[in-house]
């Protein structure tokens, strides 16, 4: 297993790195006038059709307008995203030799508080208005956007999405990762560390039975055996509160399997929390206290920090359960060091916005489009830390 996941992190590198400018033009090798490859090519080395990391072929009108809609506006995840799509305009620019007026534009935009079902639709119905040639979304809620998604097509929009997919029938290519693979692997890598159920020895219950009682002459004892109920070993998952597609598919995948390999295991209800929200925390609190789970799978990357804050903060707690989530930060990259985490399944978003405008340039050019574009993901766990550095976002 750990050779598997420690092969997996050759698929991502330095995200830092992006952080610190990866769109800027590549330096020039001092011995040779061919530029150096690029901090973030092996982002795009590692998406699958290789053909949704490079812009060849695509010819598209000068002064093009393709349309990104997240489903957050701001954060590390989503801001590495923004510089992927930005990186793949700026290639198709160049390789277009596009200049001023002509250049090809992209836009990113989200909800101010991620998942925000009504503002992204909002923002879709302002993106639909400004007549884009494709448009690549994250979708908030897999039941919502029908009425819009069909009002593109009235409108000769063609949609691809990214990160969380949609079952509407016309969406031309889905980008992003395998979530029931992913969650496959965080399920397979908590299992043997979850604690056994203790159960408890058959206890022997003497009921003294009074003198006189019907049908008794005299004082005797009778004896009843009683086996009491296991303590069974307590996992949660904690999600979004939007009903996104990554959300149920990594909380669907991840339930079945570690079922399959701990049968012992008790399922408390999946706990849905929404970003910031204060009276979602003050409640899960209450239910950590209560329930003291064993294992914790967290299926949205911004969920992490007020599940750790809770552990940090009370003294009813003897110890961190193992938790495992999706992508990290630097802060989180110590809380793996110090095992206050157990895992991180490390995504690749900038590749992920550099194929989803790939994806939606092929679609306004109206060319064939694979159905599912995989940019890859890690797991990483606390014993894999220190080589997860380089693939962690900045704070």
């Amino acid at each position: 297993m750990k050779n598997r996941l420690i092969s997996g992190l050759l698929v991502l590198t330095m995200i830092a790195a992006l952080l610190m400018g990866c769109s800027k033009e590549p330096k020039k090798s001092p011995s040779s006038e061919a530029p150096e490859t690029p901090a973030y090519q092996e982002f795009l080395n590692a998406i699958n059709p290789f053909a949704y990391g490079n812009v060849d072929d695509l010819k598209l009108e000068a002064g093009s307008y393709i349309s990104v809609i997240g489903r957050g506006s701001g954060g590390a995840f989503w801001d590495t995203v923004k510089k992927g799509a930005e990186q793949a305009i700026a290639d198709i620019n160049e390789k277009n030799g596009f200049t001023g007026k002509d250049k090809v534009r992209v836009v990113y935009s989200g909800p101010s508080v991620t998942g925000d079902v009504d503002q992204q639709i909002n923002i879709f119905d302002e993106e639909l208005a400004r007549y884009p040639i494709a448009i690549a979304i994250s979708v908030a809620d897999v039941h919502s956007f029908e009425v819009q998604f069909d009002l593109a097509g009235e409108n000769n929009v063609p949609l691809v999405t990214f990160d969380a997919g949609s079952e509407y029938h016309n969406i031309r290519a889905h980008v992003g990762i395998d979530n029931g693979a992913a969650a496959i692997q965080a399920a397979e890598a908590m299992a043997p560390g979850l604690p056994e159920a203790p159960v408890e020895e058959a206890v022997e219950i003497v009921e003294d039975i009074p003198l006189g009682s019907a049908g008794e002459t005299e004082a005797e004892g009778e004896a009843e055996t009683e086996k009491a109920e296991s303590n069974a070993t307590k996992v949660l998952i904690i999600s979004g509160n939007t009903g996104a597609k990554t959300d149920l598919e990594r909380e669907k995948a991840f339930k079945a399997k570690l079922q399959e390999l701990r049968p012992d295991v008790e399922f408390i209800d999946t706990f849905q929390m929404a970003e910031g929200n204060q009276e979602h925390q003050d409640k899960l609190q209450e239910l950590l206290e209560k329930e003291q789970p064993a294992g914790i799978f967290i299926t949205a990357n911004y969920l992490k920090s007020p599940v750790l804050k809770i552990y940090e903060d009370q003294t009813k707690f003897s110890e961190y359960p193992l938790i495992i989530g999706f992508d990290g930060t630097t802060t989180e990259l110590k809380n793996l060091e110090e095992e206050k985490l157990f895992g991180l399944i490390l995504q690749n978003p900038f590749g992920t916005g550099y194929a989803s405008v790939v994806a939606a340039a092929r679609a306004g050019l109206d060319l064939p489009n694979e159905a599912f574009v995989d940019t890859g993901f890690a797991l990483v766990t606390a014993a894999d830390a220190k080589s997860a550095s380089k693939y962690i976002y900045a704070d």
